[in-house]
């Protein structure tokens, strides 16, 4: 076998996987946009009832106490409302301060979440169902692809 002949069946190869990796791809994504109903219905149901984290920042000196009191603040705050928008959340608790005398930062949290069972029941049905959807559209397009031929497509004609 040639050079050619080798790079040619090498790259027609890599091609064949890439292939099949875009199509698991557009598969799984397609089980994504399917599934928005059932994950929606999740993120409704779901209720973060307690909320207290407290954090008290230390560090070798006042400089570097300050510094990371500003990058905990920087990092808490915008966490905690990006959640609060993706899930009900009743009167957070958070408390940051500077501790100036000790050298460590110490970090207490408590979380209690509230799920509704019926909800995940029902969201579980939601996503499992258009898992199958996606499976079998797959299928059928495969079937499809491996009949080969020409592809004779219906016209209807208004007289």
């Amino acid at each position: 076998m040639s050079r050619r002949k080798k790079k040619k069946a090498v790259k027609e190869e890599k091609e064949k996987k890439l292939s099949h990796y875009k199509e698991i791809g557009a598969m799984a994504f397609d089980m994504l946009k399917q599934s928005r109903r059932g994950f929606r219905v999740i993120r409704k149901n779901i209720a973060v009832t307690k909320l207290l984290l407290l954090v008290s920042v230390g560090g070798e000196d006042a400089h570097q106490t300050a510094e990371l009191y500003g990058k905990y603040a920087a990092a808490i705050f915008p966490v905690l409302g990006l959640l609060g928008s993706l899930v009900k959340i009743r009167d957070p608790a958070i408390y940051l301060a500077p501790n100036f005398l000790s050298e460590k930062t110490v970090i207490e949290a408590s979380v209690r979440v509230r799920v509704t069972p019926l909800a995940i029941l029902i969201a579980t049905l939601h996503i499992g169902v258009s898992v199958i959807r996606v499976l079998l559209n797959s299928k059928d397009k495969s079937k499809d692809k491996n009949k080969g031929g020409i592809k004779h497509e219906r016209t209807s004609s208004r007289g």
